[in-house]
């Protein structure tokens, strides 16, 4: 996704990453396996990933859990294969979870953080 904004976006499950680049003013609700995005700057995004969200060269972002429903999100999620378990490196079965909260920054700010974390109780979920 490249140079939206001020634009509200909601994805069901994805089985690959989804990239943004050079997104302003944005609401991202997605459920992906990897979230990574550069140059994205005031924008939200309600997220479900088994793996690290990466943020890049980003400003002004607040994270929360995914908040979308509807009928078919389980199932999505499964032929996704974003739930369940797998098998890590060492051959420890695991459970994926969301991790929506323990983000990467590539480019830590030491004297301003780029991303804060939305307190869940502060967020509607949108059902449809």
């Amino acid at each position: 996704m490249d140079r939206c904004k001020n634009t509200k976006f909601y994805f069901g499950p994805i089985k690959s990453s989804l990239f943004i680049r050079d997104c302003d003013g944005c609401e991202i609700t997605v459920a992906c396996s990897q979230f990574r995005c550069r140059d994205l700057t005031n924008s939200k995004v309600f997220l479900y990933t088994p793996n690290d969200p990466i943020v890049e060269s980003s400003t002004n972002l607040t994270f929360a859990p995914y908040n979308f429903k509807y009928p078919l999100l389980e199932d999505h999620s499964n032929s996704a294969v974003i739930l369940g378990k797998f098998t890590d490196e060492e051959g420890v079965v695991q459970e994926k979870v969301n991790k929506w909260n323990l983000i990467f920054d590539f480019t830590k700010n030491e004297s301003k953080d780029n991303f804060k974390l939305m307190k869940p109780s502060s967020f509607k979920v949108i059902t449809v």
